[in-house]
């Protein structure tokens, strides 16, 4: 598996696992769902998943590199929080 390969894979597991959390959203305090909706809502994953299929050769990921960093600050805060409860 590419890298590419693996981050399309982790964003579409990422993806299902918001669409099944989101079901429970009527019964999560609201700033958790604040935190969830923007962890779900991250241009890393939108930009990943826009991209597709189109087949990259690029070595690195200086490209991503904003938005992955972007992304994982959320997901520090978001086990931050839910560490917390």
């Amino acid at each position: 598996m590419t890298w590419w390969e693996y981050l399309r894979w982790d964003v579409a597991q990422t993806i299902r696992l918001h669409e099944r959390i989101a079901a429970l959203y009527v019964a999560l305090p609201l700033d958790l769902v604040a935190l969830l909706r923007e962890h779900a809502n991250a241009q890393y994953l939108r930009t990943i998943t826009q991209l597709g299929n189109v087949p990259l050769r690029n070595t690195d990921l200086g490209a991503f590199a904003s938005d992955l960093f972007d992304y994982l600050q959320r997901c520090d805060r978001l086990r931050d929080d839910l560490d917390a409860r």
